[in-house]
């Protein structure tokens, strides 16, 4: 059904609703293609309006109306051509697998009845904590901002004046300790001990990466999909699977014996050939959290040991630019993780609050009268 929505400047409109003959926006209101639309056309013609909605119909105009379903997919498919890493699809995935329930239960399937309204209450039912949920609405963000790019949408419903980000509690990066990293490392050994055949050969291979996770400061996901070439010497060098940025560092001969020990007769040290990143990282992370649980530390993870090894460099004076390089991480990001450990910072901080011992106090004056 095609009517017009009156202006309050329109008196004949405002007498008598069903009033046509007037310059008054037209609204479709009909269920086009199994989706009831109720949305302005932008045209004050009812001849234009009745094209418009007959193009529609035949899916002829692409301008047409699109369903929240539509454009995450068309949003997917733009991710797919541009080479967005695949966890990070899976995560907008994740987004958009929450939305469209969301959008189904309420009976708002198009795109232009996502508000702000909406989209707070959307966020409201997540339930993630802090840092989680800011990562979804930023990635909530890029999705509203790619609609209208494309044209779908005029303003985004979840922009950050109408949805801030919630307030993140700042946690320091807590690196194993000495007592730790010895319990692991004698866990590791032991657990090779008794055992024979494949399960030697499994055995060596945790112990080995193991060993690569602490002291190269790999991400687990760059470890697992550790190759031959990629040793150079007693340097580990390859490009980074989450950032792609290349990185190189030295590690012990013992790290580099633990690989040779277990060769790589499937191109890979911790995989054979064809395998995907996110399941070979998941398996080996159920192991390692294996290892932790059986030495009794809940708080333990294979994150830790890049924490761990990032803390012993800024610690033993290598700068923080060098460290950042070590990651693969810039600066800024490496000194909002890592600063409170950053021992030459700590001291002058230190120092500061120690001269004002030596100040002059200054006494205050005793008010007139």
């Amino acid at each position: 059904m095609l009517y017009r929505r009156h202006k309050k400047s329109c008196k004949a409109g405002q007498k008598n609703r069903a009033h046509s003959r007037c310059k008054c926006p037209v609204w479709v209101h009909q269920v086009i293609g199994g989706v009831e639309l109720r949305q302005s056309l932008k045209t004050t013609s009812m001849e234009r309006a009745a094209e418009i909605i007959a193009a529609w119909e035949k899916g002829e105009d692409p301008n047409r109306v699109r369903t929240v379903l539509d454009a995450m997919n068309a949003h997917m498919a733009e991710l797919a051509a541009t080479k967005v890493s695949l966890a990070t699809r899976k995560k907008y995935r994740q987004l958009f697998d929450r939305l469209g329930d969301w959008t189904e239960a309420r009976g708002l399937p198009l795109l232009t009845q996502q508000t702000v309204p909406e989209m707070r209450e959307f966020r409201a039912s997540w339930q993630v904590s802090a840092v989680t949920g800011n990562k979804m609405l930023e990635r909530l963000r890029s999705f509203f901002n790619f609609c209208m790019e494309s044209g779908w949408l005029q303003k985004n419903p979840a922009n950050p004046k109408a949805l801030k980000a919630a307030t993140e509690e700042q946690k320091p990066t807590m690196p194993f300790t000495i007592v730790e990293l010895a319990r692991i490392q004698e866990a590791i050994d032991k657990h090779c001990e008794g055992k024979a055949g494949e399960r030697l050969r499994w055995a060596k291979r945790l112990r080995a990466l193991v060993l690569v996770l602490r002291w190269s400061a790999l991400r687990i996901s760059d470890a697992v999909m550790l190759r031959p070439e990629q040793i150079e010497g007693d340097c580990i060098s390859l490009y980074q699977h989450k950032t792609g940025e290349h990185v190189r560092v030295p590690v012990p001969d013992e790290v580099i014996e633990a690989l040779k020990g277990i060769g790589a007769p499937g191109g890979y040290y911790f995989g054979h050939q064809g395998g995907k990143v996110e399941t070979r990282t998941g398996d080996w992370r159920r192991q390692i959290r294996t290892l932790f649980a059986g030495l009794n530390m809940p708080e333990g993870h294979a994150h830790r040991f890049r924490d761990t090894r990032a803390v012993e460099l800024l610690n033993d004076g290598v700068p923080m630019d060098r460290v950042a390089a070590i990651l693969g991480n810039t600066e800024k990001v490496c000194r909002e993780h890592y600063a409170p450990w950053v021992r030459e910072r700590q001291e002058r901080l230190e120092e500061d609050v120690r001269r004002t011992f030596k100040a002059k106090v200054v006494p205050m004056r005793k008010k007139a009268g």
